[in-house]
């Protein structure tokens, strides 16, 4: 089991080479871009009509994967949410240390 770790968190992505490996659109004009990058790390972009809005890395696609569907959960249960609002929401959670629950390794393997 692996913890998950959030690398960096971005107002916009880095300077790099980044792959996109999945779209998902959410509600109110947002959304979520789930990219790979060449040092084997991945990036959750949220944007909202095309402006990112924030930037999460983290180590690992399945990390990724669950971030990208914890926020989209989240603008889902919070209608008309803003983009501040977002945005305020995801720097508290990312900069949460409190412990985190690890996955298990094949979390989401099939």
């Amino acid at each position: 089991m692996a913890e998950m770790t959030i690398i960096t968190l971005h107002g916009s992505p880095p300077d790099c080479h980044n792959t996109p490996l999945a779209l998902t659109p959410s509600e109110n004009g947002f959304t979520l871009i789930l990219a790979g990058t060449q040092t084997n790390t991945f990036f959750v972009i949220v944007q909202r009509i095309g402006v990112t809005v924030t930037t999460i890395e983290v180590a690992r696609q399945c990390y990724a994967e669950l971030l990208v569907h914890l926020i989209d959960q989240h603008i889902r249960d919070s209608s008309n949410i803003s983009t501040e609002e977002l945005k305020s929401y995801i720097t508290l959670k990312a900069s949460d240390h409190s412990s985190r629950t690890p996955l298990l390794d094949d979390f989401l393997a099939p």
